[in-house]
């Protein structure tokens, strides 16, 4: 048995063990949380010694999601219709998946579109796309939020346009 951060992902060594023999024990490490991680894998026999323990170490590190462009420009757009669409790139470079929450904006002459579902498996990417459509003849700016399990939680991209 082992504790829960510390799996064993196969029952290779259950039955009899020859004298001499090795048997391997495939564990899974998935941290809970960051830093020194412990464990403990019992192994039970009926030998003289009916059970031995192993003590069990990792390191939990936060992942880093990589997101790109880190600032919007849209220009001058005329009043009441939408923009070229700028998209915003998240990928995950993690030896996990990354979970994502739900991506906000502050304004609502700004909007946007993703594929980027509820998780960012390992390797991946998807892309925010987002649109300006001024109401005013200003400067306007938004804040698009990126919520996830990740380093600097949430993550943050300025959007800047100018309606006329």
């Amino acid at each position: 048995s082992t504790t829960t951060e510390f799996q064993v992902t196969s029952k290779a060594c259950v039955g009899t063990l020859n004298p001499g023999a090795i048997c391997r024990v495939p564990l899974v490490f998935s941290p809970s949380g960051t830093g020194l991680r412990t464990g403990t894998l019992v192994i039970t026999n009926n030998t003289q010694k009916p059970s031995q323990a192993v003590s069990l170490h990792g390191r939990g590190i936060e992942g880093r999601l990589i997101y790109r462009p880190g600032r919007l420009s849209f220009g001058r757009v005329t009043l009441h219709q939408p923009s070229a669409v700028r998209s915003i790139t998240l990928q995950n470079r993690n030896p996990v998946p990354i979970t994502l929450g739900t991506i906000s904006i502050d304004n609502s002459d700004f909007a946007f579109t993703t594929t980027c579902g509820g998780s960012l498996d390992v390797g991946n990417s998807c892309a925010i796309n987002v649109t300006f459509t001024p109401s005013q003849k200003t400067r306007e700016s938004a804040i698009i939020s990126i919520p996830d399990n990740a380093m600097r939680n949430p993550h943050k991209v300025m959007a800047v346009g100018v309606g006329r």
